[in-house]
């Protein structure tokens, strides 16, 4: 074959796999069709939130109402299916429920973005979307939030809050409380401000900075493929668990602390500058002894990682 031949074949097959392209709905034809929405009912303090989204993603913000006020945008790829978008608002109870209501028979080029202002004072029962981001910002009590593929977001919460994603980061800033993050393909960091957390991924690193942890609470941070930086700025006889097996782990602790330090590697070195130390065994993998006076257990553990024991 001519290299002009060739040439024109290659053009060709282009040219056909653009306009196979170009047909698809959930491509050209994707969110083609928009349309505002908006609703507002009365939704006293204290109340609890629920909310089921399947694609778009849901940002949660108070406001000095009592009232619950839903708007956003919902969107499809054709009109027949627009019309079958559904925002269902309900209050009974002191319980809100927002829910989204997709059309039957199509396979995802539709959606809904939501944008839910509540008081200050409100608890996040379930909140769930399954393609989409979800932000929670500005609220005083407990949630449990989740996404599937989507980052997430807390930004000034004061509760004990479950987070979780599959495909998407966590993002933990200013909260207060006791925290639970879970993830697989993403990263988890933050500061927060006071509480405890329990933060687990399983592609991703961890990088979280407690300022005041409460006294006796337990500290976690769990990653199968990433580097893990856990800094407290107090603390507060807690018991803390870090591994990982493929990535360094760097702990920072303010003087004065006293704990038990079990530290082990499999292939890198350990590294100690905190002080005073008293060794009981220690090797190029392995750090075993007393902080200070001793205190609760302290465990560090990763195999292709080093090990840091910092200052703060």
């Amino acid at each position: 074959m001519s290299s002009q031949a060739r040439n024109f074949t290659i053009l060709a097959t282009c040219a056909a796999v653009a306009a196979g392209l170009s047909g698809c709905d959930g491509l050209d034809g994707f969110e083609r069709y928009r349309e505002d929405f908006h609703s507002g009912q009365a939704f006293a303090s204290h109340g609890r939130l629920e909310v089921q989204n399947t694609n778009g993603s849901v940002d949660i913000a108070s406001w000095d109402r009592e009232t619950l006020d839903v708007s956003g945008e919902k969107y499809a790829s054709s009109r027949n299916e627009l019309d079958q978008v559904k925002i269902d608002v309900e209050v009974s109870g002191g319980v809100a429920r927002v829910k989204v209501i997709h059309p039957t028979g199509f396979l995802g080029s539709y959606g809904a973005k939501l944008l839910i202002r509540v008081p200050k004072a409100t608890a996040l029962d379930r909140v769930k979307t399954t393609n989409g981001g979800v932000t929670v910002e500005d609220l005083d009590g407990n949630g449990n939030v989740g996404t599937t593929n989507g980052g997430l977001r807390l930004e000034h919460v004061n509760g004990d809050y479950e987070v979780e994603s599959t495909n998407g980061s966590l993002d933990l800033e200013e909260c207060h409380g006791a925290v639970r993050a879970q993830t697989t393909n993403g990263s988890i960091r933050g500061r927060l401000g006071g509480g405890a957390v329990e933060a687990g991924t399983t592609n991703g690193s961890i990088e979280l900075t407690l300022d005041h942890a409460s006294p006796g609470a337990a500290i976690r941070a769990h990653t199968s493929n990433g580097r893990v930086t856990l800094a407290l700025a107090e603390f507060n006889a807690n018991p803390i668990t870090v591994d990982t097996t493929t990535g360094s782990i760097t702990l920072r602790l303010p003087e004065g602390v006293g704990a038990r330090v079990e530290a082990r590697t499999s292939v890198n070195g350990i590294e100690n500058d905190l002080m005073p130390f008293t060794v009981d065994e220690q090797s190029r993998h392995r750090l075993s002894g007393k902080l200070g006076a001793g205190g609760p257990e302290i465990e560090l553990h990763t195999t292709t990682g080093k090990i840091r024991l910092e200052r703060y």
